[in-house]
């Protein structure tokens, strides 16, 4: 019995470790039209993008600042994001909970984007820029799928159920004696 219990357990354990895998991208601020992921992705997905590069020559950004300023970056050079070949449109606008992530010194950021996908499609990353001839470096961009809350309540009740039989499994114990 134990042995079906943990097995059990691996077995739900290899199946919902792929939905928190992030597939890295690396993106360079000259590309207009951006970089797509190797995975289609639909509903939610975690965001994690690093790194800085340069507009206009000598401004250093970020995905949402100008590092040297910290400030928000205005309408140009920001991260932004298409799906199914579409123009890139500010990731900003798709942020889970519309909070975009404070300024980090280390240029790193993560966060929850809603694609408004309902069918998994290829994400493309990219920079929005009016020019991109004067511009260097590159962003990281590692994008995982988020679990819905059914799945879950689904692993949860799974895993109160392994416990539960492993609380109520009756150990046989067996008595040694010497004569």
């Amino acid at each position: 019995m134990k042995k079906i219990l943990s097995a059990a357990t691996v077995a739900l354990l290899a199946t919902a470790a792929p939905a928190f895998a992030a597939t890295p991208i690396n993106v360079p601020f000259t590309a207009p039209t951006g970089v797509a992921t190797t995975e289609a992705f639909s509903g939610l997905v975690r965001v994690t993008v690093s790194g800085t590069g340069f507009s206009n020559g000598t401004a250093v950004n970020d995905a949402f600042y100008s590092v040297s300023t910290q400030n928000r970056n205005s309408g140009l050079y920001q991260l932004g994001f298409a799906a199914n070949g579409a123009a890139l449109k500010a990731v900003s606008n798709s942020i889970f909970g519309g909070v975009v992530p404070t300024y980090s010194a280390n240029n790193t950021y993560s966060f929850v984007l809603n694609t408004g996908l309902s069918q998994a499609s290829l994400l493309s990353f990219g920079v929005l820029d009016d020019q991109f001839g004067d511009n260097g470096g590159s962003y990281t961009v590692s994008v995982a799928a988020v679990p819905e809350p059914a799945t879950w309540g689904m692993m949860l009740v799974g895993f109160g159920m392994i416990g539960f039989g492993l609380r109520s499994y009756q150990r046989k114990s067996t008595k040694v004696t010497y004569a």
